[in-house]
């Protein structure tokens, strides 16, 4: 990592041409995507923790806000803060609903009909496309994560700590069915990070991670070791993926091939619009585990060799250290099935990789199997898209927007010069890709935010934050 500088000197000019040159994105591509719409929400200590784009082209947010312009005339804000499922106008620039939920919103999905699935303090809500409360369900405690599937059937995780976001504890999860009828209910593995459902094949798929030790051919050492594992809705696992054994004697011992030490976690996983499966991880180092298939082929170790297509140095961890980095990966949800993975870092100007987080983050992908990634990064993203307004620095609450086959960068912004983006939803309307993000911003007021179009002009440091982008 680096220290922030906002670089405005000939010399940083050079050097971020020689990076651009180095690119996988072309001019061109960078020029197609406009910032649409783009605002701060609330005040500081508010967020924005989900987004979806229906069918309509109109916007949804999951917000938890304590003031600013949206509460109606007779549903006022107050010093703390509220959860609420916000409509938008389809260009974000006007709002057309605000819906109290029963507590803190922690997490939102949609089904095929647009009906809303929210995550709150209070347990998992439903709320049909206008706005009105179909079920509530009770989850013992608070509901950290939810997913729909497009049948309407629902996946909700209660984590253990609901305090972590990495430290989770194995969890809960409840199966649901579109009346809310619960139909299935299990523990999770690990530490349970996040939860998607599948409807075409019938699958909950869990990701998460484990801290162990391990013998690395010298002595034995801490390791953490991410898995992903597929469920039927009754809880019987379908699947496993990674979660390798520290038993030396083992065929699936982690380091039986080579050295897989570096330490990985899973944080998000996904149901794309194309149907299949997204996950995404971190991992520090170069040495893990997601250079083999996820699974013993033929009972043995198998590297996934072109499964991970070769880009520019944004995706490759030569020259790295123990900076977290991301990676991220599609697999068929109903077997687990590997089908192509790619790494994401930032550099520095000396070359060395830098981190770029999905702790906190989002994973998504649109009808056609491009791949959105969100978190935080610091100095030396590609960025493609810088706005003006934002200053130069090259890190912050970013998105990355992949082709399908995982070689070609389309996008990569980054909001602000610091912050989270928490969430992200793609969508086709009218032949053009839409794009929406929401998350947490800088909490340093002298960081520009790309403010467009706002509905809130002006906020506060911490608070929540939208962005709407277009081709």
């Amino acid at each position: 990592m680096k220290p922030r500088r906002h670089f405005r000197s000939s010399l940083w000019l050079l050097v971020a041409v020689a990076v651009g040159a180095l690119s996988t994105t072309t001019n061109t591509a960078a020029q197609q995507w406009q910032i649409v719409s783009a605002s701060l929400v609330g005040r500081t200590g508010d967020s924005v923790v989900g987004v979806a784009i229906r069918s309509d082209g109109s916007l949804v947010l999951a917000a938890n806000i304590s003031d600013g312009p949206w509460f109606g005339n007779d549903d006022k804000g107050g010093e703390k803060p509220q959860g609420r499922v916000l409509r938008l106008s389809p260009d974000g620039k006007k709002l057309l609903a605000s819906i109290p939920l029963p507590g803190l919103a922690a997490d939102m999905a949609i089904d095929g009909k647009d009906n809303i699935y929210v995550a709150t303090s209070a347990g998992a809500v439903k709320l049909d496309p206008g706005g009105n409360r179909l079920w509530q369900f009770d989850l013992g405690g608070p509901c950290s994560r939810i997913d729909a599937s497009t049948d309407g059937h629902c996946a909700a995780l209660r984590y253990d700590n609901p305090q972590q976001d990495t430290l989770t504890g194995s969890g809960t999860i409840f199966v649901l069915d579109p009346q809310g009828k619960q139909v299935g209910r299990f523990a999770g593995h690990r530490n349970t990070c996040d939860v998607s459902i599948d409807g075409q094949s019938q699958t909950v798929v869990i990701i998460g991670w484990r801290q162990a030790s391990a013998h690395d051919g010298t002595r034995r050492q801490p390791v953490q070791i991410a898995y992903v594992r597929g469920y039927w809705y009754s809880g019987e696992v379908k699947y496993t993926l990674y979660d390798w054994s520290t038993d030396t004697d083992a065929p699936q011992f982690i380091n039986k091939p080579t050295n897989n030490m570096a330490d990985t976690r899973g944080y998000r996983c996904s149901i794309g619009r194309d149907g299949l499966l997204y996950c995404a991880f971190e991992c520090a180092g170069g040495n893990h585990i997601f250079r083999y298939h996820p699974q013993l082929v033929d009972g043995q170790w198998s590297p996934v060799g072109q499964l991970m297509p070769k880009a520019d140095q944004y995706h490759s961890f030569h020259n790295s250290r123990a900076e977290h980095k991301a990676l991220f990966a599609c697999y068929e949800p109903g077997t687990g099935k590997l089908l192509r993975l790619q790494q994401f870092c930032g550099r520095l100007e000396s070359g060395r990789a830098n981190a770029a987080r999905v702790k906190g983050g989002a994973v998504a992908a649109d009808e056609k199997g491009n791949l959105l990634l969100g978190g935080t990064a610091p100095a030396g993203l590609p960025i493609s898209l810088l706005p003006a307004e934002t200053g130069d620095y090259t890190g912050g609450s970013y998105l990355l927007l992949m082709g399908n086959d995982f070689r070609n960068r389309l996008l990569c912004t980054r909001f602000q010069a610091g912050g989270t983006t928490h969430a992200i939803d793609a969508r086709w309307i009218d032949g053009k890709m839409r794009i929406l993000a929401g998350g947490t911003a800088s909490s340093k007021a002298e960081d520009g935010f790309c403010s467009t179009s706002a509905i809130q002009p002006r906020g506060e440091p911490a608070s929540g934050f939208f962005v709407l982008l277009s081709q």
